[in-house]
């Protein structure tokens, strides 16, 4: 369990959030864990005017807090788990605007 990806950056006010549709279509997101292993998702995968899937920063497993790891990128419609990434701190996101990053600091 743990909030939409969507929501994280909508709430963070990144510049694509707001953007025509044809910036959002072409942006990408480079989720990096702490281990340093890095995944890409697409700004149209998890947009709720596209594809809108349910890409997931997990805090929770099972109900139980996943603790000093931090958030997990989570894409449960994914047929494999490579885009799995453990302790997310760093959120890059690209798109024709420019380039915002996000870091993750200590959970609570």
């Amino acid at each position: 369990r743990g909030p939409l990806l969507h929501d994280v950056l909508s709430a963070l006010e990144v510049e694509v959030v707001g953007a025509s549709r044809r910036v959002r279509a072409g942006a990408l997101l480079e989720l990096r864990g702490a281990d340093g292993h890095h995944a890409v998702v697409s700004w149209a995968e998890i947009d709720p005017g596209f594809a809108d899937l349910p890409v997931l920063l997990a805090v929770e497993m099972d109900a139980a807090p996943l603790g000093g790891a931090g958030p997990q990128l989570v894409i449960p419609t994914d047929a494999c788990g490579t885009r799995f990434v453990n302790g997310v701190v760093e959120i890059d996101v690209h798109c024709g605007t420019g380039s915002f990053t996000a870091q993750a600091g200590p959970p609570a």
